[in-house]
């Protein structure tokens, strides 16, 4: 699986199934967790916990459309 497949469905752990940073990072195949975060701030443009955190909050705000 290439490194952005694996950062797309650590991305949807966190989001769907509520796994932390580091649950989400090893289950996808990570074993440094520093790297992971880079990587992820280099797809996503920020941090794991910030974008999760931005992403629950805009699932909340179309929910109350």
């Amino acid at each position: 699986m290439s490194k952005k497949l694996r950062l797309i469905e650590a991305r949807k752990l966190m989001l769907d199934q509520d796994y932390k940073v580091g649950e989400a990072a090893f289950q996808v195949g990570y074993v440094s967790l520093s790297q992971f975060n880079r990587d992820y701030k280099k797809l996503f443009s920020h941090s794991p916990k910030e974008d999760i955190r931005k992403m629950k909050e805009l699932i909340h705000e179309s929910k109350n459309l």
